[in-house]
């Protein structure tokens, strides 16, 4: 196996999913990694699904010696008759990373994967109901990376930090609402990110921010996809405070590692830094323990090794 890895570099410097999996990948197969400028003239863009150029890249993929071409990134392939000739001689990965914020888009592309691995349970079941190899892939952290800094729950600067778009994401009114409902509290938060108090900030840097608190803020609407600041959250032994969804369910237990913002003792936990560093304890025990990347290179290297060559015709 040689995967030829297209993505683009967003969240690189936090060790985002696209760095975390290329990076986790190459302790254990061969892989060249290709990056795409996505705000490149020649990358197509029909409404967000994004189709990449032919000419030199197209070539690399087609006559490379790599067997499997993962790409890297929501709603990403090569136009239609591209991805056809490609799929002949080669296994075809996709992902769905922002899935199901752009799942109508990524539809289109089905039918090209050999295999896809998404973000979203559902959209995963989907995927699998109609006969295409993979499942989920759920958000991860990097070990050495994320839980490299821990919170003190003791001595910390905010309540409460949250990370994320405050400005033109689809649930910025339910992310203000929930911001200022903690503060009506009395509890102080930090917020970070486009319209946040503090901008975008990646790497060590945001480490260092989101340890500043010891309660870390997640707010999801009903198309969000399941994010990564809970697991980066509960790495770095933050309380997260989130939406209580089913997916987080599946990953963290409710009533023990994390804390659902929809609990009738919200305040009397949300005050009690004991209970809170309690909870973080258990929740970062569990995030080590069964969310990490390598985790989940397990898991896709596992599903690409049963494929056959070639694609079934049911799909």
């Amino acid at each position: 196996m040689k995967i030829l890895y297209l993505s683009d570099k967003y969240a690189w410097d936090m060790y985002g999913v696209k760095r975390s999996l290329y990076e986790s990948l190459k302790e254990t197969v061969p892989v060249e990694f290709v990056e795409y400028d996505r705000y490149h003239p020649d990358v197509l863009f029909e409404a967000d699904a994004r189709y990449l150029p032919g000419g030199e890249l197209y070539r690399l993929a087609r006559d490379g010696e790599h067997t499997h071409i993962f790409f890297a990134s929501s709603c990403l392939a090569f136009e239609p008759g591209r991805m056809e000739e490609l799929g002949r001689i080669k296994t075809l990965v996709g992902f769905g990373f922002s899935d199901p914020r752009f799942v109508e888009n990524t539809r289109r592309h089905w039918r090209f994967f050999h295999a896809y691995f998404s973000l979203s349970r559902n959209i995963a079941e989907e995927a699998s109901g109609l006969g295409i190899p993979g499942g989920v892939m759920l958000p991860s952290v990097h070990p050495g990376f994320h839980d490299s800094r821990r919170a003190d729950h003791m001595n910390c600067e905010y309540d409460v930090v949250f990370f994320g778009d405050f400005a033109t994401h689809p649930d910025t009114p339910l992310r203000r609402a929930a911001v200022e409902k903690l503060r009506r509290m009395g509890l102080s938060v930090l917020t970070v990110g486009e319209g946040g108090e503090v901008g975008h900030v990646e790497g060590q840097r945001a480490l260092s921010i989101i340890t500043k608190g010891r309660i870390g803020l997640n707010v999801m609407g009903p198309s969000s996809t399941l994010p990564h600041r809970i697991f980066e959250y509960s790495a770095a032994n933050l309380c997260v405070l989130t939406t209580n969804t089913r997916e987080i369910a599946a990953c963290f237990d409710p009533a023990r590692e994390i804390v659902a913002d929809d609990r009738a003792d919200l305040a009397e936990i949300l005050f009690d830094r004991d209970l809170c560093r309690e909870v973080a304890e258990r929740g970062r025990t569990r995030c080590l323990a069964d969310h990490t990347i390598h985790r989940r290179v397990v898991t896709i290297l596992s599903v690409l090794k049963g494929l056959s060559a070639e694609r079934p015709s049911t799909h």
